[in-house]
């Protein structure tokens, strides 16, 4: 199981109105604005991502990241906001330092 994370640019002026639209259908597509990990420790922790960044699993070993930049595109682009721009990086391991 991969991991994905994805970064929406809405191009123009998008108020904060579009982006709770954006980020309520990105959800109801699982993706997510935070991502659940562990210390150094081993304790349990949920990091928020950055704005209009999103994080998803899928079952697929090997996912391939144009086609669901292009998929989640379209999607917006029909849905939400006529322009955008959608980066796809898949991950089978991560870290973060800081909070």
């Amino acid at each position: 199981m991969a991991q994905l994370f994805a970064r929406i640019e809405l191009r123009g002026s998008p108020g904060e109105s579009v982006y709770e639209r954006l980020h309520a259908h990105m959800e109801s597509l699982n993706w997510y604005r935070a991502v659940d990990g562990v210390t150094e420790a081993g304790d349990q922790i949920t990091m928020t991502l950055p704005h209009a960044t999103y994080h998803a699993h899928t079952v697929s070993d090997d996912p391939l990241p144009l086609a669901v930049a292009h998929e989640l595109r379209s999607g917006i682009e029909s849905r939400i906001w006529r322009r955008a721009i959608v980066l796809v990086i898949t991950t089978a391991n991560w870290g973060q330092a800081g909070n």
